[in-house]
């Protein structure tokens, strides 16, 4: 297998569940303490890398699979919730952008005195990432009958955002669509590394219109991959 592979990564089982049972004989191995499994889908050489959730995890399970398989691109994809009210269950992101919602400053507050987080401002760390835009433009054609494409910006960090009022702040800082955990650091490792990558993020749930999470989403965007990704007759070498 001399042809560089494309590396697939998910944060949890159910997000990479799809492309394991496309996968012919697989071939897993453990690096770091992060689980690969190396074949291919089709005639396509490829990778998938389960990189558990959380940004450090993220950036730790990205290095290593660069450094150890090589990839032609990497591609990040999961579950994430919509940080505008635009964005419904089942509608897919194609992240053009991304940028770590977590790198903050506050300024001094005496003690008892309160806390108050709008005041709080974005710090270098939290620098606009952007990806590859081939790979943006390759995702980007693809038929997604389940809900609607779109082409923006992902926010990432570590926490599971509810208040409606901090998303709506946190947008309206950073620009982006929908907030996931892992897609920002994968973004800087990528940068760092010199690798083309891609986020993709399927909306699960939205605060804002009170739309729940759902689990089950997470197979329409590995089914949307492997349509996109593997029945085309287009190079991965981009």
């Amino acid at each position: 297998m001399n042809q560089a592979p494309i590396l697939l990564q998910g944060a949890e089982e159910h997000e990479i569940s799809g492309f394991l049972c496309a996968m012919s004989r697989p071939d897993r191995t453990e690096v770091g303490g992060y689980s690969f499994w190396h074949g291919r889908i089709g005639a396509q050489n490829t990778v998938i890398a389960q990189t558990d959730i959380g940004l450090i995890h993220a950036a730790c399970a990205t290095v290593l699979g660069i450094l150890t398989f090589h990839p032609a691109v990497v591609i990040n994809q999961g579950t994430a919730g919509a940080a505008v009210r635009q964005l419904h269950r089942g509608d897919i992101v194609i992240g053009s952008q991304a940028v770590n919602l977590d790198a903050l400053n506050m300024p001094p507050r005496p003690k008892d005195t309160g806390c108050a987080p709008f005041d709080w401002t974005f710090n270098g760390r939290s620098a606009i990432l952007n990806a590859n835009p081939a790979w943006v433009s390759r995702l980007t054609a693809g038929n997604d009958s389940a809900g609607i494409l779109h082409v923006g910006r992902l926010g990432s960090g570590d926490l599971f955002s509810r208040e409606a009022d901090r998303i709506d702040w946190l947008h309206a800082q950073r620009g982006h669509l929908c907030e996931d955990m892992e897609s920002a650091a994968v973004y800087q490792a990528c940068t760092r590394l010199d690798t083309p990558c891609v986020g993709v993020r399927i909306i699960s749930n939205n605060e804002l219109t009170r739309e729940p999470y759902e689990e089950p989403v997470a197979a329409d965007l590995q089914r949307f991959l492997l349509d996109t990704l593997f029945t085309s007759n287009t190079s991965v070498e981009m």
